[in-house]
């Protein structure tokens, strides 16, 4: 009798779990598509070989600014940095394949192949050369690949608090990483972002860093499958994404102005002692990364913001602007 009970159990279990995830399922098909009409693209859609990127211009002349974002960032979390450079220069904002308004890329999602869909993008954009890279983060490792896979076209690089290939090998685990890990790499992640379970938690629990125009899009466009699945991806494929970074030709890049952008500030954490002791140390071993990156290129320079987190292009986006306009006045 106890094992007939545990058995109608399980499978009102497995069913009521059946009926939310169809339900969010629905959930999330149903808003994605009402948002799509509510929030269209700020700037063009632009195919790079069967599936088109969004990408968004701004201000005239020359050299061009090329913006790339975090990892799970897209064009418009430069709304406090574009406007600015825009007064003195052409700037390009864009998303990377699969997020934000960008369609989805059939191909892994490396910084070989992310640099390959970016030098298409800007070509058939009508970009013209040469460029100055601003990365943040994750972009800050697209940016230094892309230089040194096409050197002649770039003018210069101002990293943002950018990731560096000795990264992973460097960095302590922070507790609760692996389970990230495994999440990211199964199928969970999926079903949990065509289920909305991400979009629920986004809308409820993520503050907003920075009030714009944009907050209702970037929600929007942030929140959808589409957008998840693209992150977890982008994750899967960090450590190959560090080895390319790794094993390119830094010769052709070390003599082009850099500027390293440093937080200075620790990320906030609500957490336990140990915890907080863990980011600290973190932190240390980042700052000492972000010295290590500026050491690779002749004559960069290393500024502290002083007053931000990781997350420079809301806290101090004036500082970025500023290593903008100082390394454009090298440019004849």
């Amino acid at each position: 009798m106890f094992w007939m009970w545990c058995g109608i159990i399980g499978f009102g279990l497995l069913g009521l779990i059946i009926v939310l995830l169809v339900a969010g399922i629905a959930y999330q098909g149903i808003r994605s598509k009402r948002e799509k009409r509510k929030y269209p693209p700020p700037g063009e859609m632009v195919d790079v070989g069967g599936y088109k990127l969004h990408l968004y211009c701004a201000g005239s002349g020359g050299p061009a600014v090329i913006l790339d974002a975090g990892l799970g960032c897209i064009s418009t979390h430069w709304c406090l940095v574009q406007p600015e450079i825009a007064k003195f220069t052409q700037v390009v904002s864009f998303d990377r394949a699969g997020l934000g308004w960008s369609e989805a890329s059939p191909f892994p999602r490396t910084s070989k192949q992310i640099v390959q869909e970016l030098h298409t993008l800007l070509i058939n954009a009508h970009i013209p050369k040469p460029y100055v890279l601003v990365g943040h983060s994750f972009g800050g490792l697209n940016a230094q690949l892309y230089a040194a896979t096409y050197p002649d076209e770039v003018l210069g690089l101002v990293l943002v608090d950018s990731g560096d290939e000795q990264m992973e090998k460097k960095m302590p685990p922070v507790p609760g990483e692996a389970v990230a890990k495994f999440f990211m790499k199964s199928l969970i992640s999926y079903l949990m972002a065509a289920s909305g379970f991400y979009r629920f938690f986004a809308e409820r629990k993520i503050p907003k860093i920075v009030s714009s125009p944009f907050d209702g899009a970037n929600l929007a466009v942030c929140t959808t499958a589409k957008h998840f699945c693209t992150i977890a991806a982008q994750f899967r494929c960090l450590t190959e994404s560090l080895e390319q970074l790794e094993n390119m030709d830094r010769s052709l890049i070390k003599n082009k102005p850099c500027f390293v952008l440093t937080a200075g500030l620790e990320n906030a954490v609500s957490a336990s002692t140990e915890k907080q002791k863990i980011m600290h140390e973190t932190k240390v071993i980042w700052d000492g990364l972000q010295k290590d990156l500026a050491s690779k290129f002749v004559g960069s320079h290393h500024l502290i913001a002083e007053k931000s987190d990781h997350m420079i292009p809301f806290r101090q986006p004036e500082l970025i602007v500023y290593a903008v306009q100082e390394l454009i006045k090298t440019y004849p």
